[in-house]
C-alpha cells in the first residue's frame, strides 16, 4: 500500500443492523426476512454476518437482473 492510498481512502462506514438501515432508508421497511435474503445475495454490498447482520450505513440496495430492477420500480422494494 503507498502513501497515496492511504491518503485518499474513504473511511469505513459505521456498521448497523440490516433493520436499523432499513428503517433509516424506507418510509415502510421490508420485512426481516426479505433483509436477510438481501444481504445473503449479496444485494447489499458490504453486509456481514455476525449473528444477526450488519450492513454499512452508507450502503445501497443493489437490484439483481434487469427484470428485478423493473419490478422494484413498478411494485417497490420489500415484502
Amino acid at each position: 500500500m503507498n502513501l497515496l492510498s492511504l491518503i485518499t481512502r474513504k473511511p469505513a462506514a459505521k456498521l448497523v443492523s440490516v433493520q436499523a438501515w432499513a428503517e433509516a432508508r424506507y418510509e415502510t421497511p421490508p420485512a426481516r426476512q426479505t433483509l436477510y435474503r438481501w444481504c445473503q445475495s449479496g444485494r447489499i454490498p458490504g453486509a456481514v454476518k455476525t449473528g444477526q447482520w450488519y450492513v454499512p450505513s452508507n450502503a445501497e440496495y443493489c437490484a439483481g437482473s434487469k427484470n428485478e430492477q423493473w419490478r422494484e420500480m413498478a411494485y417497490g422494494g420489500g415484502a
